[in-house]
């Protein structure tokens, strides 16, 4: 590029230098836009988790305590009744209010492992949600990457699409450049 062309670009040049220093740039600023919107969408990701693993933990604690009193109730039943002298003994030998205590109490014991199993189910929905995590910071460095990708072309999509060239561009930089040089010289 000759210095003639260079001198006759630099009063449009001159535009689009100005108007760049009063106004930021909108691509950095798209960036960090959607990177805070990304930030926000994990960090509500991090609370839904967190407040199922607090639901999940509310519902193994009283199932513990369900189970706790299942026992007690169980214990009391089956203890209220003297027993024969074997474990094995008949259960008709026992009276009929022993024998429903027994039962009642026999039912309470079997009540309990119903809510044991339910600790158990908790204890799994506890370790699936472990997992989430890192799965969601993977789709959220993904979602970065191509943000990081899609904002640029957009911008430079936008350009062509407003009629700025290559060249147009190309100029600029070459008269930055020259700029930067007789800043230089004049020092």
């Amino acid at each position: 590029m000759t210095a003639l062309q260079i001198a006759a670009s630099l009063p449009t040049l001159e535009k689009e230098i100005t108007s760049a220093l009063y106004y930021p740039q909108v691509g950095s600023l798209v960036l960090e836009s959607e990177r805070i919107r990304l930030d926000i969408d994990n960090a509500n990701k991090t609370l839904a988790r967190d407040q199922a693993t607090i639901s999940i933990l509310t519902y193994k604690r009283d199932a513990i305590f369900e189970e706790l009193a299942q026992l007690k109730v169980a214990k009391r039943r089956l203890s209220s009744c003297k027993r024969a002298n074997s474990l094995a003994s008949d259960f008709n030998k026992y009276s009929l209010i022993c024998k429903e205590r027994v039962a009642d109490g026999l039912l309470k014991y079997a009540n309990s492992w119903s809510s044991r199993r339910t600790e158990e189910e908790s204890d799994f929905r506890l370790i699936a949600l472990e997992y989430n995590p890192s799965l969601d910071e993977s789709a959220n460095a993904l979602s970065q990457w191509q943000n990081l990708i899609e904002v640029p072309l957009g911008q430079l999509a936008t350009f062509h699409a407003s009629g700025i060239t290559p060249a147009d561009i190309a100029a600029l930089i070459q008269a930055a450049g020259v700029g930067a040089i007789g800043a230089g010289v004049n020092k």
